[in-house]
């Protein structure tokens, strides 16, 4: 909920007051890096869900593995438990019920316009349209081998685009809620795909850190993160196809 109403923000940025567009997304940043260990944390726990070598090394060094893991959850958790105790949280939650009972600041008085303001169902499918081509764009660029990095980018443009679609759907209907159906499919894929790449390098870190048996464990799990990650790589490539495909099909009307 924090990583959507910061998107939804930033997608509004022009309608409402920048200052404290600002500050509340800074805010909710903060809230959903500490929130999101603690979600990492759980998604690692997947790991151990490759099947083992059989080996009596491999146990051993799983179970390590899995202490180390449930050591970093409960820290994670304590920093979340912290951070929900503290004075920032409950600025930001007053700052919420604030906005929730009386709407969000507008822009500046001083703003002024060269023509006159779109109305809110132009203005929301220019912006869900734009974040869409954006997205196009993006994996084009990237081609047909995109790097990590590359796909954690898209992930989040993906992301954007169907918080955009969602909120976008009461007022567009149809076009915006084939929009975000679609962006689904692509998140899906690309979800799971970072999910691959956060465990590897949680694995590669472990294995130099920890015993012989640790190293040997966390070798071979990571070994497990790469394959599934090269079949999420030729997935992408036909879920993709598919939702391009789809995109350019959209009829949004008069809005654009």
């Amino acid at each position: 909920a924090a990583r959507r109403l910061r998107s939804e923000l930033k997608l509004l940025t022009a309608a409402l007051d920048h200052e404290w567009v600002e500050t509340l997304r800074a805010e909710l940043k903060w809230l959903g890096g500490v929130l999101g260990r603690g979600r990492d944390d759980d998604v690692l726990a997947g790991v151990f869900d490759v099947e083992s070598d059989g080996s009596p090394l491999d146990a051993e060094g799983r179970k390590e593995l899995h202490e180390r893991l449930a050591l970093q959850r409960l820290d994670h958790c304590g920093s979340l438990r912290a951070a929900m105790s503290s004075e920032r949280y409950r600025r930001t939650l007053d700052v919420l019920d604030r906005t929730a009972e009386q709407g969000p600041p507008g822009p500046a008085q001083s703003r002024s316009f060269a023509s006159p303001a779109p109305t809110v169902a132009t203005m929301l499918a220019q912006l869900v349209h734009k974040r869409q081509k954006k997205l196009q764009r993006a994996v084009s660029h990237a081609g047909r081998q995109p790097k990590d990095l590359q796909m954690h980018g898209l992930r989040i443009q993906a992301k954007e685009l169907r918080y955009a679609a969602e909120m976008a759907s009461s007022v567009l209907g149809a076009p915006a809620r084939k929009t975000a159906e679609l962006t689904v499919m692509i998140q899906d894929v690309l979800g799971e795909y970072h999910d691959t790449v956060t465990a590897e390098t949680w694995l590669q870190e472990q294995a130099r850190q920890g015993s012989a048996a640790a190293s040997y464990a966390s070798g071979g799990m990571a070994a497990g993160q790469r394959q599934a990650r090269e079949r999420l790589r030729r997935r992408w490539q036909v879920v993709w196809r598919r939702v391009d495909r789809s995109f350019t099909s959209i009829r949004w009307g008069r809005e654009l």
